[in-house]
């Protein structure tokens, strides 16, 4: 197997676990100190606007980069061992992933077309609040099981 492949996924994942560990740890929660309007204005302005090409870029890159490399790894080494599992696992929890991703993505999209309805928007946020923390929880345990899969390669 390649492992600038292996590399590669885990740079990406790596980068795309620390954007969700700055959304769920400092951004998400900023919004209860400096009220919902402001809030959603920092969102517009980041998140909605280079934020979503670069979100998109690094988690369709992270996701496809994991794919392949397990793909190639198996056709490569078709025989199941106890070292491949890590891989094996990352590949499922990049589809985990990538559900709570296709979740989460519409309710941020939807916050520029609903800023002017203060109650849609919390219930809108804090939904989406709960599908990043899961993105979030995945996405750490894609990035360990890689780093594991490493180690054992």
């Amino acid at each position: 197997m390649n492992q600038i492949l292996l590399v590669a996924s885990i740079f990406a994942t790596g980068l795309l676990t620390g954007a969700n560990l700055d959304i769920c740890a400092k951004q998400l929660p900023s919004r209860h100190k400096l009220g919902i309007n402001s809030y959603v204005q920092f969102i517009n302005k980041a998140d909605l606007g280079v934020g979503k090409i670069l979100y998109a870029l690094v988690g369709i890159g992270s996701t496809l980069l994991i794919i392949m490399t397990t793909i190639i790894f198996f056709i490569e080494n078709p025989q199941l061992t106890i070292s491949n599992i890590p891989l094996i696992i990352a590949a499922i929890l990049t589809l985990i992933h990538l559900f709570c991703t296709i979740k989460s993505v519409p309710l941020m999209l939807s916050i520029e077309s609903i800023s002017d309805n203060k109650d849609l928007l919390e219930y809108t946020i804090s939904r989406y609040e709960k599908w990043q923390r899961s993105k979030l929880i995945t996405q750490t345990f894609i990035f360990v099981c890689l780093l594991l899969f490493l180690l054992y390669y």
